[in-house]
């Protein structure tokens, strides 16, 4: 027998057949490194994030003015649903906790940078961390702050991972995003005794929405510009505002105390309603400063008038209380907004009179918020003025009277005491 190519030789007589060829290798897509070649994930994203920076004080409830709803846990973002808000104080740094998956779930660990990018604030992200397939945490602390002031910002993250020799991959974006940035943490130590403690989402949208646009730090130039919001108190209710909310005093309601005011507050309220809301603001958004509602009032005191002061809350029945009968007939003792007469019968407090004006309010105080900061003590009447001491509030009024009242509501002024103005 004999070999068909005649340049290979024939074997030798009695020797073994040579080896076949060993099989061409050619490796497969699995994802898995092999020699010479790296393997790229085909996939990241950022399945959800949870900030560990945030005051975590923050209830969900954005419905109604109440104390009421869940507190919101992490994580605030879950892949596919907009980010849960956060409150967080000004000029400090975020902290997040990010799980980032990567697909093939066979990818091998590499050394990634993890980078993110807000669309608010300036805030980015960067981190190095050993990334393989499935999923992973990663935490993060942005590399620039908060802005040091009051303000609310919202948009999205935008998030890659970058390998020196693989380049950039984007990891999705995480979206939604609202950030409460605060003066401080939120003081909500007194909830079981003030009705307008807690922090909820509508209560931190109201206080940031009255507050940011003042631009300042300064505390007291806060309180200014939340009276501003409320700039006279009225006596009368207004049918304007449901009545359920007890509208001009805003008291003993079950839905928020004097928060409501904030969404009515072109009908006004009483003095002390008002100073009640601007200590809710002040308590939701961290401001410092030592708060007292503080009533201040004047007392006949024969011929004259003594001027005093109390802590509303600690002593609610303070105020004017004094009476007198004269020839048989009870009479009153009131601080009147307005001019009066002796001997003109007025209609009930500023309701309107006959000739087409309004008839004077006739008060027992004038509630005040007493706030100490910055080392300076200012009393700011709710919905009349500031002052420097309590024998300047009493200023507010036009007078003491005494008044005697009649059975149709209005009265008749028997006697100034003391004019004020």
């Amino acid at each position: 027998m004999s070999n068909d190519d005649p340049s290979t030789p024939a074997p030798a007589p009695g020797a073994s057949p040579p080896a076949p060829p060993p099989p061409i290798f050619v490796p497969r897509n699995t994802g898995v490194a092999t020699v010479g070649r790296a393997a790229k994930p085909d996939l990241a994203k950022v399945v959800s994030l949870a900030f560990t920076s945030d005051h975590g004080k923050l209830k969900d409830n954005d419905a109604d003015w109440k104390n009421t709803g869940t507190l919101i846990a992490d994580p605030e973002f879950v892949f596919g649903k907009p980010s849960a808000p956060i409150s967080q104080t000004r000029n400090t740094a975020l902290t997040v906790t990010i799980e980032i998956e990567l697909y093939p779930q066979r990818l091998e660990a590499r050394s990634y940078a993890v980078q993110g990018t807000a669309t608010w604030g300036g805030i980015t992200f960067a981190a190095t961390h050993s990334l393989k397939g499935g999923k992973q945490t990663v935490k993060l602390t942005s590399n620039e702050k908060l802005p040091d002031k009051i303000a609310r910002l919202e948009g999205d993250i935008e998030w890659s991972i970058v390998h020196s020799a693989l380049g950039s991959i984007r990891a999705d974006h995480s979206f939604g995003h609202v950030i409460f940035v605060t003066m401080d943490t939120p003081q909500d130590d007194r909830a079981a005794t003030l009705q307008e403690d807690g922090v909820t989402v509508k209560r931190m949208k109201a206080a940031t929405e009255w507050v940011a646009p003042l631009a300042t730090l300064r505390p007291h130039s806060i309180v200014a510009g939340i009276m501003e919001k409320v700039p006279s108190y009225v006596l009368a209710p207004n049918d304007a505002v449901p009545g359920r909310l007890r509208h001009p005093s805003y008291l003993n309601n079950s839905d928020g105390g004097a928060w409501p005011l904030h969404e009515y507050a072109a009908y006004f309220a009483e003095c002390q309603a008002i100073c009640r809301l601007t200590r809710a603001i002040l308590r939701q958004l961290g401001v410092p400063g030592k708060v007292t509602i503080a009533v201040v009032w004047a007392e006949p005191n024969g011929t004259d008038a003594l001027t005093k002061e109390a802590d509303w809350e600690a002593n609610p029945q303070a105020g004017l209380n004094s009476i007198r009968v004269v020839d048989g007939r009870r009479q009153v003792a009131a601080l009147a907004d307005g001019r009066v007469v002796v001997g003109k019968k007025y209609a009930a407090s500023h309701e309107p009179m006959p000739d087409g004006t309004i008839s004077p309010g006739l008060n027992r105080y004038e509630a005040c918020l007493n706030f100490a900061a910055e080392g300076k003590t200012t009393y700011y009447g709710g919905g009349a003025g500031q002052y420097a001491s309590k024998e300047e509030v009493i200023r507010a009024f036009w007078g003491l009277v005494w008044v005697e009242f009649q059975v149709d509501g209005g009265y008749i002024v028997k006697a100034i005491v003391k004019r004020y103005r």
